[in-house]
């Protein structure tokens, strides 16, 4: 049985588990969550949408997290190519989202919307909700820094389609002056992604030369970060863009190579929305070579693609306006029910929270029977442990935080906090591939968690990325727990040969320790730990440093 069976053998007995105690809630965030964990799977596509349009039904009627559920449902639906359902979704969760204050959680979606509209080539409407991202701000100034650039990388592409080359410039000046800000891997995508923009920019100005330049720098930085890099469908767009280069210069039977290269790399990912526009393509370069046959071959499928395209848009957003409208229509025969039946749903409310909360306390205190633990022990299973790894997951982290900081903070302890990160893994799993890369990830995971004391919190925090919360831990104590750490790892003696400092997999790490008297919240530290990591590996990785 593969890991995946077993996942979703885990997942249907803690379903059942979740329906024989009508655990509404949890059953809904188990559905959408596995909605979203096998949407990128071979025929997860199908199945994915099935599980969230039960999450949808269930969070309608509790409305329990339905902008989570909305937007999950927009994501989900875009990458089965329902483009206008999807849109209705994030256009739903984007007005919960403005009720409830969620920032966040509204800018992905007005993202995910303007992407949707950029794949149904309507740019302008893709332009109008790209550039509200721009006028909103986020406090954390990397997540603020990151909404934006995805957002400016998308915008730009929709000015070039518009021709609009001064727009895009524009957004190619203010993408380079947010750089710094971005954590370096996504730093080093979007510089790749601007040499990629610049060249579309030159092309469009008919200035061939140096558009090939830029093509081939964005190609070869690529190739070093094809591993890991972080915008999607990149490939596809750096065979259109080679295409074109040589469809300006005349160079038309390079141009076809490059652009059935491109159609070939969609096709294989089962991205159908590129199908028109490269059919396109392919018809102008036969048209242009002189093969009548074939130009006429693929302008015939370019029109029946288009004709199905709009047909099946026009019904779709028929269907919407109409659920549209029938809402809007409701509204206020609604608002009427609502009124006349206020005193009594305020009695029945009283009455039902008061039982909730007796039968809720009696559940805590007398029923601990063996069907609440076996969920318990699913919930954990699925929800906070890293399956790579074993070792608790990012989930688990903010829960082991939040749910415990007001008590750490009584006991005026000190404690602290720790980040690691893996030398070069990038560069490792690049050369050695990914089923070697995940078992470092095992392998170094694990010495972490054996080195470390029995009161030590150790969490997989992203990627190559791990944390350790050390309780009643200070500055010194700390250095000593790390110090052991990295050179344990560094005795595994895991070869590395593409690693620039050793001959080995190394670790850098950085340190925040939170002392007696400070009032700041842990965010603040992890934040302070990840700077200090920062500047770790600024001094030349295979180091640890500590920041107050």
């Amino acid at each position: 049985m593969d890991d995946y069976e077993k996942s979703e053998n885990l997942f249907k007995e803690a379903i059942n588990i979740c329906k024989e105690e009508d655990l509404q809630n949890i059953l809904i965030d188990f559905y959408r969550e596995r909605a979203m964990n096998i949407i990128d799977i071979p025929g997860g596509v199908q199945a994915a949408v099935s599980l969230i349009d039960k999450a949808i039904v269930l969070s309608e009627k509790s409305n329990y997290n339905l902008a989570k559920v909305y937007s999950s449902a927009g994501s989900i639906y875009s990458i089965a190519n329902e483009l206008i359902q999807s849109i209705q979704y994030q256009l739903d969760a984007i007005d919960i989202c403005k009720k409830e204050g969620l920032r966040n959680l509204e800018i992905r979606n007005y993202i995910e919307i303007a992407i949707n509209y950029i794949d149904l080539e309507s740019y302008e409407e893709a332009i109008k909700y790209l550039s509200v991202i721009l006028d909103y701000t986020v406090d954390d100034k990397n997540e603020d820094a990151f909404f934006k650039s995805y957002a400016l990388v998308n915008l730009c592409g929709a000015y070039l389609k518009l021709d609009k080359i001064n727009e895009a410039e524009n957004c190619v000046t203010e993408l380079k002056n947010i750089l710094y800000l971005l954590d370096e891997n996504m730093s080093e995508d979007t510089d790749i992604f601007i040499y990629a923009l610049e060249s579309q920019i030159a092309l469009k100005s008919k200035e061939f030369e140096e558009a090939r330049v830029l093509i081939e720098i964005a190609k070869d930085m690529y190739k070093e970060n094809i591993g890991q890099f972080l915008y999607v469908d990149f490939d596809i767009l750096l065979e259109e863009i080679c295409g074109d280069i040589y469809y300006g210069t005349e160079q038309y039977d390079k141009a076809l190579k490059c652009h059935k290269e491109a159609a070939r790399i969609a096709s294989e990912k089962g991205t159908t929305y590129y199908e028109a526009s490269h059919l396109k393509l392919l018809y102008s370069d036969y048209l242009a070579l002189g093969d009548y046959e074939n130009a006429i071959k693929y302008m015939d499928k370019y029109i029946k693609v288009e004709s199905n395209l709009k047909a099946k848009f026009d019904e779709k957003y028929l269907k919407y306006l109409h659920k549209r409208f029938e809402t809007e229509s409701n509204r206020e025969v609604i608002s009427n029910l609502k009124y006349s039946k206020k005193i009594m749903q305020g009695i029945i409310i009283v009455s039902l929270m008061a039982i909730t909360i007796i039968t809720t306390m009696a559940g805590y205190i007398y029923k601990k029977n063996r069907e609440i633990n076996k969920l318990n022990t699913l919930f954990k299973n699925l929800s906070v442990t890293d399956s790579l790894t074993g070792i608790a997951n990012r989930r688990a982290l903010d829960e082991y935080l939040s749910g415990n900081w007001t008590l750490y903070r009584k006991t005026q302890m000190p404690i602290s906090f720790v980040m690691i990160d893996i030398d070069y893994f990038k560069n490792y799993n690049d050369n050695y591939g990914h089923p070697k890369g995940d078992k470092v990830l095992e392998k170094v995971s694990s010495e972490i968690k054996n080195s470390c004391r029995d009161t030590d919190f150790v969490a997989r925090y992203g990627g190559e990325e791990f944390t350790i919360i050390m309780l009643n831990t200070n500055k010194e104590e700390s250095i000593n727990v790390v110090t052991k750490i990295k050179n344990n790892i560094y005795n595994l003696n895991i070869k590395h040969e593409f690693s620039k400092i050793e001959d080995r997999v190394t670790i850098s790490v950085g340190i925040s320790t939170a002392s007696i008297e400070s009032n700041k919240d842990y965010d603040y530290y992890i934040k302070k730990a990840d700077e200090a990591l920062y500047k770790a590996k600024k001094e030349g990785r295979n180091t640890f440093l500590h920041l107050s």
